[in-house]
């Protein structure tokens, strides 16, 4: 049996088979939007318009009456579905990107560092969520925000470095030397990844 599978046969697979970065523009502009109606939806709430004229000390006048109408209750299932779907579909997108962009090594390197930051947005997220005089149409404005941001900075990243990495490229060098003279010892660490090779 002969092998014919040459280097730059797995190079070219290998960078085929990274995801797309705009695959984050597709996912955030979809979300984007929704997120967006949902918010101007939320501002005609009977809810929303009493804690309008709470908050401006203005006399409440507004008619909680309709409260339960069937089109707040579909909304709010609405609101239930794209969230939890976008918490899943996001985190699968992220983390398909990375996989297919860093190498075993890397990996071992990097996530948890990555997991890390993940847990510290969670916190933050939970911690606004309990400051006063936040609403509903606000919390979606936060996370549109936070949507724009993610996709741009995925925009840059690609375009920062546009190949994955590979093995070979991600192995950290140690070297320790002696100088004859001072007997001083110089530590140095090189990282050597494909995205040194870019600077």
């Amino acid at each position: 049996y002969t092998n014919n599978f040459r280097d730059e046969d797995f190079d070219d697979a290998n960078h085929s088979s990274r995801i797309p970065a705009n695959v984050f523009q597709t996912v955030g502009v979809a979300y984007i939007f929704t997120f967006s109606i949902m918010a101007y939806l939320m501002n005609f709430h009977p809810e929303m318009k009493h804690y309008k004229n709470e908050h401006n000390n203005e006399m409440d006048n507004s008619n909680t009456s309709n409260i339960n109408a069937p089109e707040w209750h579909v909304l709010g299932y609405l609101q239930y579905i794209t969230i939890e779907s976008f918490g899943s579909v996001s985190v699968a997108t992220f983390w398909s990107f990375a996989n297919s962009t860093l190498t075993l090594k890397a990996a071992k390197a990097f996530y948890g560092f990555i997991i890390a930051i993940a847990q510290i947005g969670a916190i933050t997220g939970s911690t606004v969520a309990t400051i006063k005089g936040q609403s509903i149409p606000a919390f979606f404005s936060y996370a549109v925000l936070g949507i724009v941001f993610q996709t741009l900075l995925m925009k840059y990243y690609a375009y920062r470095f546009p190949d994955p990495m590979k093995e070979g490229e991600d192995d950290i060098d140690i070297s320790v030397s002696t100088t004859h003279d001072t007997n001083e010892v110089d530590f140095e660490m090189h990282l050597v990844n494909v995205h040194a090779r870019q600077n």
